[in-house]
């Protein structure tokens, strides 16, 4: 039998980067990560042998389970700095077999405890973060203190040696006041509309990776979908700087998407995407007069080949079945995109 260990410190400070963001992508300079990891473990050893060791000796290595806080300083789009505060999980392994060995009591008996990390057959993480929300489905706020929280779960693991997968769950709450939006009423004049109240969204997502052995360089394959769910109750002032009509609002809406990509040779890469979005159930209560609530399903296929000349050039293809404008209203769409990077660039800003 082999044990392993690795001690962890209580206090870890570490750098992450993040590799392909977009440059107009606001995010939170500051956050907070409050979760709790449990881990479970399918590790035993049945029916030891040696010398003086009677039958039925086994051990059973138990379930752990340890908080997680963390604070999170956003520097820029692509770099932070996490302070994160733990404690290192006590690993128990448990006898199991006869009552006594000797005159030692044994079954169900701690023999050897451990703080260690390792992988596991199961990931988990749990988390909670608070932000300003001033940011869609947000609004600005003219005062301190928290506008938007946020839950999550994950799981995940390996299928193989070739595959694993992560699913999640996820949900979101903001209350903005006053947001605006720009859009066109049922006399197809240009309003500005105001909207508050309470807003939840709702996302379910999952990724699967395949690569031959685990090594992507050559072939690599992944499958991503992601489901939202949005429903808003409030108030909502038609025409802001008019008419200025406020009456009850609430609405619920959903989205999908589900994408595959394929690397068949080390530079060149084909996918298909496929999404979608409902406009779904919308009460506008007596602003129905003014506004338009019909129900719209918008979806797009797209298909894309790409090459990569070098890690600073890409060449891509990209052909589009576009019915975002309605039923029966259809756009076919042809990009050829080429793409070079000199100097500072998204992996690495200066």
């Amino acid at each position: 039998m082999i044990a392993r260990s690795l001690k962890i410190a209580l206090g870890m400070l570490a750098v992450s980067v993040a590799v392909g963001a977009h440059a107009q992508e606001q995010v939170l300079s500051n956050s907070v990560r409050v979760g709790y990891y449990y881990v479970t473990y399918d590790t035993h050893a049945d029916n030891i042998h040696g010398p003086f060791v009677p039958a039925g000796v086994n051990l059973k290595v138990q379930d752990v389970a340890t908080p997680y806080f963390a604070y999170v300083r956003r520097l820029t789009s692509h770099f932070s700095v996490e302070l994160a505060v733990g404690a290192p999980p006590l690993t128990k392994t448990e006898g199991k077999g006869p009552a006594k060995l000797g005159s030692v009591p044994y079954n169900g008996q701690v023999i050897t405890t451990a703080r260690w990390l390792a992988p596991t057959p199961l990931f988990l993480e749990f988390g909670a973060e608070l932000g300003r929300g001033a940011n869609f489905p947000g609004a600005e706020r003219n005062k301190n203190g928290s506008g938007r929280g946020a839950i999550f779960a994950h799981a995940g693991g390996d299928w193989g040696d070739s595959s694993s997968w992560r699913a999640g769950l996820s949900y979101m709450q903001t209350s903005p006041r006053d947001r605006t939006d720009d859009t066109i009423d049922l006399a197809g004049n240009d309003v500005t509309n105001a909207f508050s109240g309470k807003s939840r969204l709702w996302v379910a997502d999952l990724v699967w990776k395949w690569a031959p052995n685990g090594n992507p360089t050559r072939q690599n394959f992944k499958l991503q979908t992601e489901y939202f769910q949005r429903r808003e109750r409030g108030a909502l002032t038609y025409d802001l700087t008019g008419v200025a009509a406020t009456d009850a609002y609430s609405s619920r809406q959903s989205g999908a998407y589900v994408q595959a990509v394929y690397q068949f040779l080390p530079r060149w890469r084909t996918g298909v995407r496929y999404d979608r979005l409902d406009s779904g159930t919308v009460d506008l209560a007596t602003n129905a007069i003014f506004l338009d609530s019909t129900n719209t399903r918008p979806s797009r296929v797209t298909w894309m080949a790409d090459y990569n000349s070098s890690e600073f050039s890409r060449i891509r293809l990209q052909i589009a079945h576009d019915r975002a404008r309605g039923e029966g209203k259809a756009d076919n769409q042809v990009f050829v995109q080429y793409q070079m990077s000199l100097g500072a660039h998204g992996a690495h800003m200066f």
